[in-house]
């Protein structure tokens, strides 16, 4: 991965596809495990794997800008290109499931009291919304 094109967390400005996983390889419906690790302050592994079907990746992340390891976020963005922001594309629900984050100090870091952040000035008029279930799953969809 070009650490050139970090924003000093693990997202990146350009859309990244990695190398053997192609957006073909994901249906509507495919259930994905996503696995980040933080091995040191600046490095570190993303496994992705499609268990409803033979697909899965490593990335390696090695000599990185330094990362905080205190917190973990999801964020679903409007795509950009040279002609300003696209539509937000419609989803139905996604449910994220046995999320926890593990601190560097050894503790878990769940959703209970997490900061839902929204597309849009209010809950009303958001693209997207997300509601937590228990401490460790929670739902989001969208509006439009």
């Amino acid at each position: 991965m070009d650490w050139s094109m970090d924003w000093y967390r693990w997202s990146i400005m350009q859309q990244y596809c990695p190398s053997g996983w192609h957006l073909s390889q994901v249906n509507p419906g495919d259930f994905i495990s996503l696995n980040v690790s933080a091995s040191s302050t600046t490095s570190g592994r993303i496994d992705i794997a499609n268990l409803d079907q033979a697909y899965s990746t490593t990335i390696t992340l090695s000599n990185g800008p330094t990362l905080c390891r205190v917190d973990a976020e999801w964020i679903v963005e409007r795509p950009n290109s040279n002609i300003g922001l696209l539509p937000f594309a419609r989803f139905d629900d996604i449910w994220f499931q046995s999320t926890v984050a593990k601190r560097s100090g050894g503790t878990d870091l769940g959703i209970d009291s997490a900061a839902m952040v929204y597309l849009g000035s209010t809950a009303s008029n958001a693209l997207c919304l997300a509601a937590e279930y228990d401490n460790a799953d929670f739902y989001t969809w969208s509006q439009n």
